[in-house]
């Protein structure tokens, strides 16, 4: 009986360990103030959001992004795990380096939700972790 519960243990750590090394593709890499992968701003409204997006961090210091995305599914469990992963957007992070302050928007498009990831340093200013259904 104990080989048997120290084959199982064996096998579960095993499986275990592969399961992180799978993991989930990381959200794609935020490139500007407005990253439309869902294709759903047009052009005008797209340089209208980064012209105000980059004068208010002339003015402030603080990156705002904004990201479409059609569907967050079914890589991640939710938009919240999604938009934290993107709002670290491969190591860069959003904000200047050292400062924490940058504030993403994330509208996950066929899901019908958005949500907002904020960092420390906005938290005064933004309640982190806005989250919401969209309706029509």
């Amino acid at each position: 009986m104990d080989r048997l519960k120290y084959a199982l243990a064996t096998v579960l750590a095993v499986v275990a360990l592969a399961l992180p090394a799978q993991g989930q593709p990381p959200p794609p890499a935020l490139t500007g103030p407005v990253n439309d992968f869902a294709n759903v701003i047009d052009g005008a409204s797209k340089r209208t959001l980064e012209e105000m997006i980059l004068s208010l961090e002339r003015a402030s210091g603080d990156a705002i992004v904004v990201a479409t995305v059609d569907t967050y599914k079914p890589d991640y469990a939710d938009l919240k795990e999604y938009a934290v992963e993107m709002f670290e957007n491969r190591g860069r992070g959003i904000g200047q380096k050292g400062k924490d302050n940058g504030l993403l928007v994330v509208v996950a498009v066929r899901d019908r939700q958005v949500r907002i990831e904020v960092g420390y340093e906005l938290e005064q200013f933004v309640t982190d972790g806005f989250a919401g259904q969209v309706s029509r």
